[in-house]
């Protein structure tokens, strides 16, 4: 290509800006769908182009920093979140999601990445399944809102508008009705890949449970304990207020040796067991123990228990609350997090397998913010673009590392 249109060129400069109109990016728009992107750029044009990257680069560089999206300029905040010109030069400039300048266009001109699939990796959703006491499994993203879907016990089962799974026993108390001769009925919910769900027990504590989580949990609670137990995966708490009957979440892993008990009467917190166990505290009072009693901490809002070797616990004053629950919010939201554990998030909610044709560095970390929302490309190369040199391969439903 010898020339660039000037409209073009301003308009480009505009996205730059962020004050780019709607009938520029139309006009951008109809300019890339023209584009030959095997032919050469003419060096005037290269160079113009790489001052536009420049310039949009340091402003979305300073958003991340200042992890503040309200800062961006007016056109940059949806184009960060949408797709919508993904096969645009600009678009590909600032939202580093499409097949050109992010995957052709560097200093140095360096193969970039590769997709092969049939079509692009959505993100995950609303999926799980419900096993009943007596082993009946119910597929809850096909159960229709309203009514009444099992009964256990004296609790009756039901799916909200909201989408969320709630145990409802307000029958049973209006008629004064013990759950005691019942026995202790347990279900589990079981959260798969690419899914998330929320539940509310029947004492009224809502639970949100991420992907690759498995929770146990009684249909109604009796004795002077409540007790859950987090198999595994995460989930995040808030525990309705009662304090003649302690709540308590028990977390399991393969040594009970390394299983953390979190005790509370009515707060907010986020339980990890992905790589180590991490019990986050958002709001009230708990007390975390290892299974074996051999500690005990009182954690306050901002504290975090992280369960080590030897189930010794360690505490973490002061941890950014909002990163730990960004998930709860529709976000992945990292502070120098290593990018294999952003890897293995990815895979959990996108539903992929992530093979590693060769080691990832330990200090290549990632610091930033992105909508759970989005596609999987548009995740992975909105990662390269604040800076992470990461090639890879999409082949169906797996992800080569390079």
């Amino acid at each position: 290509m010898d020339n660039l249109p000037e409209d073009i060129l301003q308009a480009l400069h505009h996205y730059a800006d962020g004050q780019a109109t709607a009938e520029e990016i139309k006009a951008v728009d109809a300019w890339i769908s023209g584009l030959d992107f095997e032919e050469a750029l003419a060096p005037e044009i290269e160079s113009e182009l790489d001052k536009i990257y420049n310039r949009s680069h340091e402003s979305l560089m300073q958003a991340v920093h200042e992890n503040n999206e309200k800062r961006l300029p007016g056109n940059l905040r949806p184009l960060l979140t949408y797709s919508k010109i993904a096969a645009s030069v600009i678009g590909l400039i600032i939202l580093g999601a499409g097949a050109f300048w992010a995957l052709n266009h560097s200093k140095n001109h360096q193969t970039g990445t590769i997709v092969a699939q049939s079509g692009p990796i959505v993100p995950g959703g609303k999926k799980a399944t419900l096993v009943l006491s007596n082993g009946k499994q119910i597929d809850l993203s096909t159960v229709s809102v309203g009514g009444e879907l099992a009964k256990e016990g004296n609790a009756g089962i039901r799916k909200t508008a909201e989408g969320q799974i709630a145990y409802d026993i307000s029958q049973a108390v209006a008629n004064n009705k013990s759950a005691g001769y019942l026995g202790q009925l347990i279900n589990t919910i079981i959260i798969p890949n690419g899914g998330e769900y929320s539940l509310t027990l029947s004492d009224g504590t809502r639970i949100w449970m991420n992907a690759a989580t498995k929770l146990r949990f009684p249909s109604e609670f009796q004795g002077t304990s409540r007790t859950v137990e987090l198999l595994e995966g995460e989930a995040y708490f808030e525990v309705a207020k009662n304090a003649s009957q302690p709540f308590h979440v028990i977390t399991s892993s393969s040594s009970k040796e390394k299983a953390m008990d979190v005790e509370v009467l009515g707060t907010s917190f986020n339980i990890n067991t992905y790589h180590t166990i991490q019990a986050t505290l958002v709001s009230g009072a708990v007390k975390v123990a290892a299974s074996n009693n051999t500690q005990a901490f009182v954690l306050k809002p901002g504290d975090q228990a992280n369960m080590l070797a030897g189930s010794n616990i360690e505490v973490e004053k002061d941890v950014d609350i909002e990163s730990v629950i960004a998930w709860k919010e529709g976000y992945f939201e990292y502070e120098n997090t290593p990018l294999t554990k952003v890897l293995d998030d990815l895979a959990r909610w996108y539903n992929v397998k992530i093979v590693y044709k060769s080691p990832v560095k330990k200090e290549t970390t990632i610091t930033g913010k992105f909508n759970r929302s989005n596609k999987l490309e548009e995740t992975l190369e909105n990662i390269r673009f604040i800076g992470v040199k990461l090639e890879y391969k999409v082949e169906n439903r797996t992800i080569f590392i390079n």
